[in-house]
């Protein structure tokens, strides 16, 4: 619910920034129908312009304005050097692997066009990687040189000192690092020549002899700096002294992992300090030309949304919507649009998704953009009126319809087969706003057991969706050990005459067939 309610937050924003107006999804490839007697749809005024937003790291679902790294998300994500993860999330605590880190260097360079070679086993060619890694290993770019087996390891973790190296290797690639002058001798200079002391020189004057000493790396200040192997360590020497790397509490933390939080502050001191005006944002804009929604007038629950003409500056991943009833948001629920036929994005909704509400629902369309970031599109309102009683009732019959088609028998039998018996309170009090026979199917239909009443209420409510004359019976039944007890049935009318169908007798008296019984019974003894 956070995340829904983080997600209406941000569109909130942007409507106010762009002077904005304003159950899963159905089964691909199917067309979204309404009946004839639907509502007329209500459309948002969205405008058929693209709407740009000045998009940063809030728009993810995971991070907020006060986390120390929302600055360098931020960076990153604009200039299109990492993306989110899909969905609207970013994932700052996820580990950075290899792959991806030589994808990111790849972008830095502008993503040139390469032609895939394999020089390591385990990259193969059509990965999202492989262009990535075959770029950085060629021998004038130098950025990645694989382990000693060969490999080059893709989904490993990369440690802070690997990444160093390899924006190290990056850097000077780019000419960021200037190597300093190899001072030659000059060709008529041959050999060292020394002076001899004077004569006369006091015998406690000598020669003075001096050692150039070392000069201290700026490594040497964290206490885990012999952590560092040999191959990162002026890589390691570098990143510190550009403050690309400032310390882990206290430490260099060499062999840690890299989440994609650091990673992206990584990137963005790279790049302010090497590469401050090489980058530009990446234009992030999306609209629509018509967000429509409409209610059934059956009262079953079920509304439809649609989405027409979504467009993007980048390519688009999906089509969404969030519905919602309630000003807290505690109903709103995220749908999957699915392309339609005629080109309109369409879903079909549920008020269980929304905790049984009936209302006006408030629909926020999105576009899911390939770089992993949400933005809104369009808004519009529709009228979903009924109960839940009828609703949920409903929403069962159609998905056992689905199962067995509208044949009665076969609805018959599926509740032979598929609720068991549970002894429950004769008669059982139902919650405010849902008749007896309702609740009762309920306990068919929800949790597949229940009484002689349930067996019977849920295939009322089958017999009666398929058109038939049918009533539910609260009646009593002869005992064998003399008298009637509480009982209940189903009784059809078809051509004038009286049938009697009873799914929970079917198991208790065993070969009879208690589907489509004589009113009298010759078996059992029904009153009412």
């Amino acid at each position: 619910m956070k995340k829904i309610q983080k997600i209406m937050s941000v569109v909130l924003v942007l409507a106010m920034l762009c002077g904005m107006s304003g159950i899963q999804a159905a089964a691909a490839g199917e067309d979204a129908r309404t009946s004839e007697d639907s509502q007329a749809e209500t459309y948002a005024l969205s405008d058929e312009a693209l709407q740009t937003y000045d998009v940063d790291a809030s728009v993810f679902d995971d991070i907020q304005d006060g986390y120390w790294f929302h600055p360098y998300v931020s960076y990153v994500l604009k200039k299109g050097v990492m993306t989110g993860k899909g969905n609207n999330i970013f994932a700052p605590a996820e580990d950075v692997v290899r792959a991806q880190f030589a994808v990111i260097l790849y972008r830095l360079s502008g993503s040139q066009a390469v032609t895939y070679s394999e020089k390591f086993p385990d990259v193969p060619d059509g990965q999202f990687y492989s262009k990535a890694v075959t770029w950085a290993s060629q021998e004038s770019v130098g950025v990645i040189s694989g382990y000693e087996d060969g490999k080059f390891g893709p989904e490993n973790a990369i440690i802070r000192e690997e990444m160093a190296t390899m924006l190290y290797r990056y850097a000077k690639y780019r000419n960021f690092i200037k190597e300093e002058p190899v001072e030659e001798t000059p060709e008529d200079v041959t050999e060292e020549t020394t002076e001899e002391i004077p004569e006369g020189t006091p015998d406690d004057v000598t020669e003075e002899t001096t050692e150039e000493t070392p000069e201290e790396s700026i490594l040497q200040s964290y206490p885990d700096a012999s952590d560092v192997h040999e191959f990162a360590w002026d890589a390691m020497e570098w990143a510190v002294e550009n403050k690309i790397i400032s310390g882990d509490n206290g430490n260099l933390n060499p062999q840690g992992r890299t989440n994609r939080a650091v990673c992206a502050t990584m990137i963005t001191r790279f790049c302010q300090t090497f590469m401050p005006d090489e980058l530009k944002d990446v234009e992030m804009t999306a609209s629509c030309k018509q967000v429509a929604a409409n209610a059934d007038s059956r009262q079953t629950g079920d509304f439809w949304i649609k989405v027409t003409g979504p467009s993007a500056s980048m390519g688009i991943e999906k089509i969404q919507a969030t519905a919602y009833l309630t000003s807290d948001l505690s109903d709103a629920f995220l749908y999957d649009l699915v392309l339609q036929k005629d080109g309109t994005y369409a879903v079909q909704g549920h008020v269980w998704h929304h905790g049984w509400r009936f209302g006006t629902y408030q629909i926020q369309a999105w576009a899911l953009l390939s770089n992993g970031v949400r933005l809104p599109i369009g808004r519009t309102t529709v009228q979903v009126d009924g109960t839940p009683a009828r609703a949920r009732v409903y929403l069962s019959v159609s998905d056992i319809y689905r199962q067995v088609g509208g044949n009665l028998r076969e609805c018959y039998w599926w509740v032979v087969n598929n609720v068991t018996y549970k002894r429950l309170p004769v008669p059982l009090t139902p919650p405010s706003g849902y008749s007896r026979a309702e609740w009762y199917a309920i306990q068919a239909f929800e949790n597949r057991q229940g009484n002689c009443f349930c067996y019977a209420a849920a295939f009322y409510f089958l017999a009666q969706g398929l058109g038939y004359d049918v009533q539910f019976i609260e009646g009593q039944v002869g005992m064998a050990r003399g008298g009637y007890g509480p009982h209940g049935w189903v009784v059809i009318r078809i051509n004038g005459a009286s049938y009697i169908c009873d799914p929970e007798a079917q198991r208790e008296i065993g070969g009879h067939n208690f589907y489509m019984q004589p009113i009298n019974s010759p078996v059992l003894r029904y009153r009412w």
